[in-house]
């Protein structure tokens, strides 16, 4: 992809060329070029939840000292509530939105809210969305809640 794109230019606004290329970038083994890359998405257009998403995962696996990342992670969830407080119905932001409140609960001692927030978040997919079944499933096996999932 990234060799196509310095041959022939791209369709992608800037912003989103920039998140595809962090996420290139993470995944194959550049977690510190990624976050600057996500970082710079942020500075844009921080309402992108798939970059919100990555941008916690990669400052995780940065981070040095517990704690580091809580403020990250706040304000991720924050956008990702707001975002399914608008009625929003784009597909990947509704997946990211409740992929970050379900990261979120994960790091709780009492994480029953912000599971039931996430599955609110997946509930509102379509259900051939494939991705979005598979993270529900997730998310009622964390939050043990064995008969929904």
């Amino acid at each position: 992809w990234l060799h196509v794109e310095q041959q022939h230019g791209t369709c992608l606004r800037d912003t989103e060329r920039l998140r595809e290329t962090a996420l290139v970038y993470l995944y194959r083994g550049n977690p510190l070029h990624a976050r600057e890359l996500l970082d710079a998405v942020d500075r844009r257009d921080e309402s992108d939840l798939l970059a919100q998403y990555y941008f916690v995962q990669t400052s995780e696996r940065l981070s040095l000292q517990p704690g580091d990342t809580d403020g990250i992670v706040h304000n991720a969830v924050e956008l990702a509530r707001e975002y399914l407080a608008s009625d929003g119905t784009d597909v990947w932001q509704t997946y990211y939105a409740g992929q970050l409140l379900a990261h979120a609960a994960a790091r709780q001692p009492a994480p029953e809210h912000l599971y039931a927030e996430a599955l609110g978040a997946f509930a509102r997919l379509n259900p051939a969305f494939v991705p979005g079944l598979y993270a529900a499933f997730w998310v009622c096996r964390q939050a043990r809640r064995k008969e929904e999932a």
